[in-house]
């Protein structure tokens, strides 16, 4: 047997170490539960979907299980490229129809048929007045050239044939004036038109009776009474000179546009001296207003 003194130091130390065995025994269990996890990665589940949820059985015995309809095969709907919070909203697209896009007013190109009489000086603006504003002159009415609508219900041009003053007359004009030399002899066409069944009003118009003659001019123009009216004369200098002056004093327009406006009606196709005599004369005319 083997006997232990009192105060040994080596006995103390054993001792010591057993008693403190069963503790760190149990120390070493415990760490080993809290730090020595699994480093495998975890994730979380993505909740379920809308059409896996399942609901309480409803009464009636409908299926327990909530179902999305079914596609119908419609296109998806078009994403919009307005930004988020703009106040940004897209005009609305006007609709005409088929009807009002089109132009009743001018008949086809080969037709034959007088281009309408359409307003003069409602919404005008100068860069509107140009010759195609008045009448297509390629493609003047057959029997009447140089046609062109002038305002409300009365147009001009260069004197008409036989089939000119048919068609005048077939197409409801009332009246016709005739600008001429005051040494013509214009009885032939005063028959011819009276035959037709139209007025007719003979101006002597020369760069010397230009005042009497504009004043007889504008007075049966602005009757309603002689309309519709076609107005007209040989070659372009009576009828461009007098709407000119018309333009200037009776409806106050400027220079420039009543030589605009004038240009397709006979004033562009003025030549020669007596275009230069008529010129002088309208000019001294407006100076002595």
């Amino acid at each position: 047997m083997v006997s232990y003194r009192d105060g040994d130091p080596i006995m103390t130390r054993r001792l010591l170490f057993l008693t403190l065995l069963p503790a760190l025994a149990l120390g070493s269990a415990g760490c080993r539960h809290c730090c020595k996890r699994s480093s495998a990665p975890t994730y979380i589940e993505a909740p379920a979907r809308d059409r896996d949820i399942l609901i309480p059985p409803p009464t009636g015995g409908l299926p327990s299980q909530r179902t999305l309809p079914a596609d119908p095969g419609l296109p998806p709907p078009a994403i919009s490229s307005e930004p988020s919070g703009s106040r940004y909203r897209p005009s609305r697209e006007t609709l005409y129809p088929d009807a009002l896009l089109e132009s009743p007013a001018i008949p086809p190109k080969g037709s034959g048929e007088p281009p309408p009489v359409l307003p003069l000086g409602e919404g005008v603006s100068s860069k509107s007045l140009s010759p195609a504003g008045y009448a297509d002159r390629t493609n003047s009415p057959t029997g009447l050239p140089g046609y062109a609508v002038v305002s409300d219900r009365i147009a001009t041009g260069r004197k008409p044939t036989v089939e000119g003053f048919d068609r005048l007359r077939a197409t409801g004009y009332k009246t016709v004036v005739y600008l001429h030399d005051s040494d013509k002899d214009v009885s032939a066409t005063k028959e011819l038109a009276e035959k037709k069944g139209l007025t007719f009003i003979g101006i002597p118009t020369t760069p010397g009776t230009l005042k009497a003659a504009f004043s007889k001019f504008a007075e049966t123009v602005g009757d309603r009474a002689n309309r519709p009216a076609y107005v007209f004369d040989d070659d372009g200098i009576r009828t461009g000179s007098l709407w000119y002056l018309y333009f200037r004093t009776v409806e106050s327009f400027s220079d420039d546009t009543a030589q605009v406006k004038a240009a397709p009606l006979g004033l562009r196709d003025a030549q020669g001296e007596e275009k230069t005599k008529f010129w002088l004369a309208v000019q001294d005319y407006l100076s002595k207003r």
